[in-house]
Parts: structure tokens; sequence; C-alpha cells
């Protein structure tokens, strides 16, 4: 059975995490009680790059050989999770939670401009705002103050994390929260 091309799919490309990392990370702040906020279930766990929206069959395919390109231009290289969490536009207002990175980060930089640069040449528009590497914990369904998490949350991750792929995601808005599946992986530079 054949996709219809007109059918589009909410994408977005991110680096997915080792189950364990993930585990890891999840087990910080799964018992987080604050009903404003909606938590990451633990396999949806990633490293966000780009969103892109919503794509037709074609238009995903062009942006999947693009990848294919982008990808074989990167060095693999290791980070580490932020050792605290930090929230978007900040604390006070917060709308998402996230862990940052704290080692590794300027390759997630470089790694976002090849991709706003690459993806511009197929019609995707640039982010207009600064790229932060992170990994969204939860999202509040209205800003809030969640100052009080700060001190709560801590991550003791030392492992250094290999990235050596991005993956193109799909979600699937459901009642039950976002599912994302991986539409296909994209090894770096000397990683097959």
């Amino acid at each position: 059975m054949t996709m219809d091309k007109n059918i589009k799919k909410r994408i977005f490309i991110a680096i997915d995490l080792p189950k364990e990392i993930k585990e890891s990370i999840y087990k910080r702040y799964f018992n987080i009680t604050d009903n404003n906020l909606k938590l990451v279930a633990q396999d949806n766990i990633h490293v966000t790059l780009k969103f892109i929206g919503y794509a037709d069959k074609d238009k995903t395919m062009t942006i999947q050989k693009s990848l294919k390109r982008i990808a074989e231009k990167i060095d693999p290289f290791y980070f580490k999770v932020a050792k605290n969490i930090s929230c978007f536009p900040k604390f006070k207002t917060a709308k998402v939670l996230f862990a940052g990175i704290r080692e590794g980060s300027d390759n997630f930089l470089r790694l976002s401009k090849l991709l706003e640069d690459g993806l511009q040449d197929v019609s995707i528009r640039k982010e207009n705002r600064e790229y932060i590497p992170h990994i969204t914990l939860a999202r509040a369904k209205n800003a809030c103050d969640a100052s009080y998490l700060e001190e709560v949350i801590r991550f003791d991750l030392d492992d250094e994390v290999f990235c050596g792929k991005l993956s193109l995601f799909e979600s699937v808005l459901k009642k039950s929260g976002p599912e994302y599946n991986i539409i296909d992986e994209y090894d770096f530079k000397n990683c097959k």
C-alpha cells in the first residue's frame, strides 16, 4: 500500500538518545506533579534540532535527500547533559522545561547551522531565533513560574553520549500525547 502523496506528516529533526540515557533522564523528572506541566514520555526524549511542521510525501523525500547530504559532512562527536534544568523563555514565565547540553554544545550549534543552510535550499525557512541545544522534559499548558523546580531537579549524568547520526521523526498527535516515530536516520561521516 502506498502513501497518498497529498497526505502530510508532522515532522522534525533530532538526535535520538540511547535507551539508558532516556531512562536516566526520565527518572529525574517523572514524579513532577504540577498539573500545568505535560511531561515528555520517556520514549520521546531526544535532542531537538529543527521542527519542520507538516510536509507531504514529495517534500519529505526532498528533505530526506538533503539530510543525507548534510549528515555526510558532520564528524561524530560526544556530549554531556547539563547538570540542572532550564526553561524557555525563563523560569518565572516557563512554557518549556528542558535539560541543556553542558559539553559538546558547539557541535550542536555547527550542526544546526548546517541544517538551517542546507534546508533553506529545499524551501525550509530559517529560524529567526538563536538555536539552543536542549532536551525537552515538559511543556506548560499556560506560562507558569517553574522556579521551584530549579533546585529540585538535578542531572548527575557524567556519561558522554555518542552522537553519530541524526533522525527525521514524525510526530503523531494523540489525545494521550504525541507519539514520535523515526522515519529515517542519517549516519555522520565515517559512522557506517
